[in-house]
């Protein structure tokens, strides 16, 4: 993994990801209830009284929705990047590079995904396993 996509908090293995958020979901921590709580609640025990945090990241799972999550901010009066910083993925340019500031990505080969797809339906020889196409970030204004 480069710096530059370490910097941007790019973790590459999905898999170790979702076996932490399901190990959490399955093993609440010690003296917390696996059930969910009403908000109320889990805020008066959680933290003492106040706005909630306010996030300082936003990475979105497409650079559709990082760009509608751009718009919201800005409504919401939360400045681009100084306060938050979005990240979108697929780094389509139709997209990414017209937001204003220009939106901070990681760009994925849909291209190499789609040869990778098709190629064993044409190589009967050839067992379809799971494959990993390699990204990597694209460092635009938003972040």
């Amino acid at each position: 993994m480069s710096a530059e996509a370490a910097e941007l908090g790019y973790v590459p293995d999905q898999a170790a990801r979702q076996l932490v958020t399901h190990r959490a979901a399955r093993h609440p921590p010690p003296g917390r209830e696996s059930r969910p709580r009403p908000a109320g609640r889990r805020r008066r025990r959680g933290r003492a009284a106040g706005p909630p945090p306010r996030p300082d990241a936003v990475f979105a799972a497409s650079d559709p929705v990082a760009s509608l999550a751009l718009q919201a901010l800005r409504e919401h009066g939360r400045r681009v990047p100084d306060d938050v910083a979005p990240v979108g993925f697929d780094d389509l340019a139709s997209i990414a590079g017209t937001t204003d500031p220009p939106l901070t990505t990681v760009h994925q080969d849909v291209e190499e995904m789609g040869r990778r797809t098709v190629r064993p339906l044409f190589d009967r020889t050839r067992q379809v396993r799971s494959e990993v196409v390699p990204t990597r970030p694209v460092r635009r204004r938003s972040a």
